[in-house]
């Protein structure tokens, strides 16, 4: 009973996160400038520049936790 309720609490949040995303997205069609270290772009959707922030932090948090685990384990450096 208690998977079933903790089954469905997942479903129902990550339903939602989807279509507050997609709300997101439909909402903030806007074009800005983005400076970056090597120049300017003109007239980009916030939305793209939004998404792109968000695989770029979710790969360096997977790496980085990936890095703490094999760390914290015996794959990491050798002890003596």
């Amino acid at each position: 009973m208690f998977n079933m309720i903790t089954k469905l609490f997942w479903q129902l949040f990550f339903g939602a996160t989807i279509i507050i995303i997609v709300i997101l997205s439909i909402l903030n069609t806007d074009k800005v400038d983005f400076d970056y270290i090597f120049g300017t772009v003109k007239d980009v959707p916030l939305i793209m520049l939004m998404t792109i922030a968000f695989v770029i932090g979710l790969v360096f948090g997977s790496f980085i936790t990936k890095f703490i685990q094999i760390t914290k384990t015996n794959g990491g450096a050798a002890k003596k």
